[in-house]
Order: structure tokens, then sequence, then C-alpha cells
């Protein structure tokens, strides 16, 4: 099976599999996904956190389309850079109320 004409894989941040790895190790059920952002993690209570993965060494700037789509969202995705920041981004929705709907 080829791929679609004009479909470009996105390319990923290089810390995104270690955050990926973490994460699952760890217990979270983790979505790679390429828009409107990176990841998507459910947590064991069943709650979706969205996130956007930066590179710490990179540009770390999202793109004007992330701004733009974000600036719609209820709760815009973290940015994580590192397991730490990925760490703290599912620890405040441990107590807060849900943020997103699962992906169709």
């Amino acid at each position: 099976m080829g791929r679609t004409p004009g479909f470009r894989a996105k390319k990923r941040d290089a810390n995104e599999s270690e955050i990926v790895a973490y994460l699952r190790k760890v217990g979270y059920f983790v979505v790679i996904m390429d828009d409107p952002f990176d990841l998507i993690v459910q947590c064991q209570c069943g709650r979706w956190i969205p996130m956007e993965v930066k590179n710490p060494f990179g540009k770390n700037k999202l793109t004007d389309n992330q701004v733009d789509d974000y600036a719609k969202m209820h709760k815009p995705p973290h940015v994580v850079r590192s397991c730490d920041d990925a760490r703290a981004a599912m620890q405040e929705h441990m107590h807060s109320t849900p943020s997103v709907s699962p992906p169709p």
C-alpha cells in the first residue's frame, strides 16, 4: 500500500520517543498523532490529555497554524519538552475537571 499523493510524514521531535516510552512505562495509554497536536494521553481515570512535544534544543516554537488551532480549543495541549514536563502535565490533571473527549 503506497502513500497518498502529496502526503508527507510529519517530522517527529527527537525527544518524543523518550517521552512516549516514559508515559507508557508509568501506565498511561498514549496515542501518537500529527494534527492538531503530537500526543493524546489517557490517564487511569479515563481523562484524555493533549500534548505537543517540542525539542528542548530546537526552535521550541509553535507554528502559526498551531497557535490558531489552540486558540480555538477550550483547553489547549500542554507543551512538553521532557519526561518531567509530561509528568507535571499528567499530575495537573489528576485533580482537575476533564479536559477533552477521546479522539474519534
